[in-house]
């Protein structure tokens, strides 16, 4: 019988290490709040932009599900881009363009946290319940 692996990943060798570091301390926040019974991975790239393999437009990051939790040969994953941050810090200050990234990979968790209890990615409010989300783990630091 296989075992499933739990738990949540950041994989990225390639991106800026301020961002990644401040990604690894929000997940750990994460890991106080929500479960992760089905590994997640957080896989942080050094592009500016991927093309979404679902509708072959431009973005700044996806996530992706096998359709059943269930499935122990395959895990999701959220693709995120880093390329950018250096361009946000100088325009917005570190501070507002570490949240811009913890804030989208945050829409990101509600997805996998929505697909855990229902199957569907859909989440209704996703960027109001993002928010939440970031608001909370302000409290818990002085900067992200």
């Amino acid at each position: 019988m296989s075992h499933q692996k739990q738990g949540i990943q950041v994989i990225g060798n390639h991106c800026n290490q301020e961002l990644k570091l401040a990604i690894c301390r929000f997940v750990k926040y994460l890991k106080t709040q929500y479960e992760f019974p089905v590994l997640l991975k957080i896989i942080l790239c050094d592009s500016s932009e991927l093309i979404s393999p679902f509708d072959q437009d431009t973005c700044v990051s996806f996530s992706w599900v096998p359709d059943e939790p269930t499935d122990i040969y395959r895990y999701p994953y959220i693709l995120c881009t880093t390329g950018d941050y250096l361009k946000d810090k100088a325009k917005r200050g570190r501070d507002n363009a570490l949240a811009g990234y913890i804030h989208d990979i945050a829409k990101h968790i509600l997805r996998y946290q929505k697909w855990l209890k229902t199957g569907s990615i859909n989440v209704y409010a996703i960027n109001i319940k993002a928010t939440e989300i970031l608001d909370q783990y302000a409290e818990t630091r002085e900067h992200p």
